[in-house]
């Protein structure tokens, strides 16, 4: 029967389960858990976490999920979630010699500011998808020259 579940109910059905057995002032680390997740499922998986939240039940999420991460900007906003309640942060790398020969890893925090917004955005931080999107306007504006071009 195992075989007939999905891989994403796989990831999705012990975090599920160990949530709804924790107690109150429990926290719960997840490692990726939109992984094996359509980007609609991961949005509503965020919200199950978030809902936990004031109930005393808390998680740890570590994520590369921009949306999961924009739902909890979006929690915030509207104050589903207090800010001090959040704590998003990011691994970023800086050379720790002079030559840029040796380097480390640093965790910063996300500052937000009251309307949920980052105010420290990281360079190349969650924004892969605008350049996409501009990248692929481009891409048409381009196209449409071309075409009437040949008019």
């Amino acid at each position: 029967m195992p075989g007939y579940f999905s891989a994403g109910l796989h990831q999705v059905a012990p975090i599920l389960v160990q949530m709804n057995m924790m107690r109150m002032n429990e926290v719960l680390a997840v490692e990726n858990p939109e992984v094996h997740l359509h980007p609609g499922l991961q949005l509503n998986f965020m919200e199950f976490f978030i809902e936990n939240a004031p109930i005393g039940k808390f998680s740890l999420i570590e994520t590369h999920s921009d949306l999961m991460i924009r739902r909890i900007m979006r929690a915030i906003t509207e104050e589903k979630l207090p800010q001090s309640w959040v704590n998003i942060s990011f691994v970023d790398t800086e050379p720790v010699d002079e030559n840029g020969d040796v380097w480390t890893s640093k965790v910063q925090s996300l500052l937000l500011n009251d309307r949920g917004e980052i105010c420290n955005w990281p360079e190349g931080f969650m924004n892969d998808d605008e350049k996409e999107t501009e990248a692929l306007f481009a891409a048409k504006i381009g196209k449409q020259t071309e075409d009437s071009d040949d008019e």
